[in-house]
């Protein structure tokens, strides 16, 4: 995706459409996502596309990076315009997905979340757009 178009803190619709795409490409493919979702880095002035997933634990980011651009390879029918540089693969526990978390089981009913200047677990968000992420199963206190 062009630097313009991630230079904002605006999310415009060619990047939910382009984050959209990603998630339905990634699923098409079995690649294990438990969420997707644009953030806004305050520090670098841009947004960055964030995928979830617990396999990177098993499997080492640099193997599901080229696992990642090799789907992107084998579907041709997708006209992607957003880069693999433009995408950052998270375990569950990492930031900002952590942060996202309560606000997504609050929110997220049948669709994407839309998040803009909040503050989110003591966390100011200046933007987020989130389509999944799937909360962390809640540890049970085991009975004697």
């Amino acid at each position: 995706m062009d630097k313009e178009t991630l230079v904002g803190t605006e999310i415009s619709e060619s990047m939910i459409l382009a984050g959209s795409d990603v998630l339905k490409l990634l699923d098409e493919a079995g690649f294990i996502v438990t969420g997707c979702f644009w953030y806004y880095l305050s520090e670098q002035e841009r947004w960055r596309l964030y995928v979830v997933s617990p396999r990177i634990k098993l499997n080492g980011l640099k193997k599901l990076y080229e696992e990642i651009q090799n789907i992107f390879r084998q579907q041709p029918r997708f006209r992607l315009s957003i880069r693999i540089d433009d995408i950052s693969l998270i375990d569950e526990k990492e930031k900002p997905a952590k942060s996202l978390e309560k606000i997504w089981i609050e929110r997220s009913g049948s669709g994407p979340v839309a998040i803009k200047e909040e503050i989110l677990n003591s966390v100011f968000v200046v933007g987020a757009y989130i389509y999944r992420l799937k909360a962390r199963p809640k540890k049970t206190a085991s009975k004697p």
